[in-house]
């Protein structure tokens, strides 16, 4: 029982809705994207990146909010809001841009690369616009999204390459208010 309605805001719950809400996306047949890497799941911290397809979210720093305002003494004022940053990393494998053959060693052709890249292009912004505009419904309650950061790459190294980004949302109490 959850008395408070807190239970579906603790920051495991949300990374779970939010891996959920950008793999239903990706599932979704849109054209120049991937289908969602088989290998997803709610990381603990910055998961491992190789050549695997993969999706995961992680729970950065868990805090108090900043943003409220501060009586001369310094002490906060108004009620307390608890955050979390949720980081969403997708990674596929990538081609290195070289093939050796024997003792020949040649630069892959630009169309596998173009392919590529334009897989990785549509895979980005399509799990980026779904956390940014489909992250509404956390069991039955709004998500409170409070801040986003840019979608950025994750340059090829080790034979992957993909997309990260970090959203930074309301949670819960874990407990009954003290």
């Amino acid at each position: 029982m959850d008395p408070l309605g807190q239970a579906t805001k603790n920051p495991y719950t949300l990374a779970e809705r939010l891996l959920s809400v950008i793999t239903d996306a990706l599932n979704n047949n849109v054209p120049h994207c991937r289908p969602a890497p088989e290998r997803r799941y709610v990381a603990h911290g910055t998961p491992v990146l190789d050549c695997l397809d993969q999706l995961t979210v992680h729970a950065g720093s868990i805090y108090v909010s900043s943003t409220f305002g501060a009586d001369s003494g310094g002490a906060i004022q108004g009620p307390k809001m608890f955050m979390v940053d949720l980081t969403v990393t997708l990674t596929h494998c990538h081609p290195t841009g070289v093939v050796q053959q024997g003792t020949k060693i040649s630069a892959i052709g630009t169309d596998i690369l173009l392919e590529a890249a334009e897989l990785l292009y549509g895979d980005g912004w399509t799990a980026y616009f779904a956390a940014v505009n489909g992250w509404k419904n956390c069991g039955g309650q709004t998500c409170e999204l409070h801040s986003v950061t840019p979608l950025s790459p994750l340059d090829p190294e080790g034979g992957a390459a993909g997309w990260q980004f970090t959203l930074t949302a309301e949670i819960g109490q874990p407990r009954k208010a003290l």
